[in-house]
């Protein structure tokens, strides 16, 4: 009979590590549950082949590890828009709020893609920040688990 580990401890092993002193463990209630729903929705948008509504999840001018927020525009949007082969699904989510800034939290996840030309699973880690039109993703990280 095979044993399974809980979700919980595997995301803990995940992030063990990795967690600044500068983050709360614990999710800061509305807010944790909306930044969890954004996450959600974000992958949503991104996996129907939906750009515009994909990139409206990041802040304003947003870049990402390209030269410029065109730059990542461009290329995002030749990855994402109208793709209809795109599957992204989410692992068990930890969402953590900045002790000192209650307007910036992160969110660590297992994700899971994959399209016609490529496969992997990452450990994603999503910054986010409180903004005049809601939570929105300031930051973006991967490292990667396995490729498929």
């Amino acid at each position: 009979m095979r044993r399974l580990i809980p979700a919980t401890a595997i995301l803990v092993l995940l992030v063990f590590g990795s967690i600044s002193a500068a983050i709360a463990t614990e999710e800061a209630g509305a807010d944790g549950a909306l930044v969890r729903q954004l996450v959600r929705d974000w992958a949503a948008a991104w996996r129907a082949g939906k750009f515009s509504e994909y990139a409206a999840y990041y802040v304003a001018g947003f870049k990402g590890p390209y030269e410029s927020h065109e730059k990542w525009r461009q290329e995002r949007s030749r990855r994402i828009e109208g793709r209809g082969d795109i599957r992204v699904d989410l692992g068990p989510m930890l969402v953590q709020f900045n002790l000192d800034d209650s307007g910036v939290a992160r969110a660590i996840f297992l994700q899971s893609y994959r399209s016609n030309t490529w496969c992997d699973v990452v450990e994603k880690t999503l910054g986010f920040e409180k903004t005049d039109t809601g939570w929105r993703i300031s930051s973006e990280e991967s490292t990667l688990r396995s490729r498929c």
